[in-house]
């Protein structure tokens, strides 16, 4: 053999080895919280478009992280719907917040009635953007996603979805 070859054969053992000896790590996955959202959202959210969905992904854990983070994704997402002088009607918007209280579905539904009362008081957009929730532990059976995820859906002027 090559010694380069073996070399680089080596070193790969060795850092599958140093994990192996790493406590509290049963298995290494290449699957994300973002990925297990967006495979979850194409199986079972009928509203989902391929073509005009967008997600976006945060590790925020606290409530006014989660505020920054949801209010940022709708005043760009407003931004562009002026350049563009509409509104891309039932377009949505998946924000995969799987630190954000990911434990408690009533809390997370909380937040996003909140974010909801808060969007209404906003001029020009209330009515055109709806907040619901996708969660492990959520109430409703068709709502029950792999991980925390916030969902921003964009109508035209009526509101109507």
């Amino acid at each position: 053999d090559h010694p380069a070859k073996t070399n680089a054969l080596q070193d790969e053992n060795d850092f599958y080895d140093a994990i192996g000896k790493t406590s509290g790590i049963d298995e290494i996955s290449l699957v994300t919280p973002m990925i297990l959202a967006q495979n979850w959202v194409a199986t079972h959210d009928d509203h989902f478009d391929p073509n005009t969905s967008t997600f976006t992904a945060t590790e925020t854990k606290h409530v006014d992280e989660g505020y920054e983070f949801v209010f940022t994704n709708l005043a760009m997402q407003t931004s562009i719907f002026a350049e563009r002088n509409h509104v891309e009607r039932n377009m949505r918007q998946y924000l995969v917040m799987n630190n954000f209280l990911s434990a408690s579905a009533t809390s997370f539904e909380k937040f996003a009635t909140e974010v909801a009362n808060i969007v209404q008081s906003f001029p020009g957009i209330s009515g055109q953007a709806k907040v619901t929730t996708l969660h492990p532990e959520h109430v409703d059976p068709t709502k029950r996603a792999p991980v925390p995820v916030f969902v921003w859906t964009w109508n035209d002027h009526n509101g109507v979805e």
